[in-house]
C-alpha cells in the first residue's frame, strides 16, 4: 500500500506520459479528494499544491491539444476553490473568499492566453 505522497508522485508521472489517459485524471481526482479536508475548508491541502496541479492541466492541455480530462481536471480543482458564504465576523472565512476570487481570476487570465493560442481547442472553454 502507498502512502497518499507516493500515489499523488506515481500519478503525476502517469500523466507527464499518458496526458489524456481518462483513469489516471479520476484516480487523481480521487487522491486529491482524500487528502483534502471536507469543504468549506480552504485549498490547497497538503500534500499538493493548488497551483502546481493547475500547472500540470496546463502541461497536459499543451501535451495533447484538446485534452478534455486535462479541463475536466481544472474545472474540478476550481469548484473545490469556491468559497463558503463568509459568516459575519470571520476574518479568516473573509481572507478564504478573497484568496479564492483572486485565484479563479487568476485563472481566467490563464485561460484566454491558452485560447488566444488555441482558439479551436474546446477543452479551454470548456473549464471557464
Amino acid at each position: 500500500c502507498l502512502a497518499l505522497a507516493d500515489e499523488l508522485a506515481l500519478s503525476a508521472l502517469v500523466l507527464r506520459r499518458f496526458a489524456s489517459a481518462p483513469d489516471a485524471w479520476a484516480h487523481r481526482r480521487w487522491l486529491l479528494a482524500r487528502s483534502a479536508p471536507s469543504p468549506p475548508a480552504p485549498m490547497p491541502a497538503s500534500p499538493y499544491d493548488f497551483d502546481s496541479e493547475l500547472l500540470r492541466c496546463d502541461t497536459a492541455a499543451a501535451t495533447k491539444r484538446a485534452n478534455y480530462y486535462a479541463g475536466m481536471q481544472r474545472e474540478w480543482l476550481l469548484s473545490r476553490l469556491a468559497p463558503a458564504p463568509a459568516a459575519a465576523g470571520k476574518t479568516r472565512a473573509s481572507q478564504d473568499s478573497e484568496n479564492a476570487a483572486f485565484q479563479l481570476a487568476a485563472d481566467l487570465m490563464r485561460t484566454e492566453a491558452l485560447l488566444r493560442a488555441h482558439p479551436s481547442d474546446s477543452s479551454v472553454q470548456y473549464a471557464r
